[in-house]
Order: structure tokens, then C-alpha cells, then sequence
């Protein structure tokens, strides 16, 4: 890791970053993962998922498909209680 002087006795890292930017980086990583969370609830994720391991793109076809196949499933486990 390499290291620079500056002033007197301020010794820099470049590869860590300030508590500034990393107070500014809090906020954005807590929004992501709210926003996965909502996507994994709103089945967003299961559905890009689908897409992808189906090699397909998104359309009212698909979306369809993914909502049968994705009944079956639900339909086959088994309920608790």
C-alpha cells in the first residue's frame, strides 16, 4: 500500500476512504438494500431470475409464464400449521 506525506505529520492512504465518504456511502448501501428487499417481496428478483436461467426477455408472455410456474411451486409446498 503506498503511503504520502503531507505536511508535517497528516500521512495519507489512498486506498482508504474518508469518513466523509463514507458517511455519504451509508445512506446509499441502506437504500439498496431496502431496494432488494422490496424486489425480493414484489417478486422483481424471482422474476429476473426466471428470465435469466430461461434465456428469455421480459413480455406478457414470459411474465405469464413465470406467474404459472411460479404458482406450481407455491401450490406443491407443503403448508404449516
Amino acid at each position: 500500500m503506498s503511503e504520502e506525506r503531507v505536511g508535517a505529520d497528516v500521512l495519507l492512504c489512498p486506498a482508504e476512504p474518508s469518513s466523509a465518504v463514507r458517511k455519504r456511502a451509508r445512506p446509499r448501501r441502506i437504500l439498496q438494500i431496502v431496494l432488494a428487499i422490496a424486489r425480493e417481496i414484489f417478486e422483481e428478483s424471482a422474476y429476473g431470475r426466471y428470465l435469466s436461467r430461461a434465456n428469455i426477455s421480459s413480455s406478457p408472455e414470459s411474465y405469464a409464464a413465470f406467474r404459472r410456474e411460479y404458482e406450481l411451486m407455491k401450490a406443491r409446498r407443503p403448508k404449516c400449521c
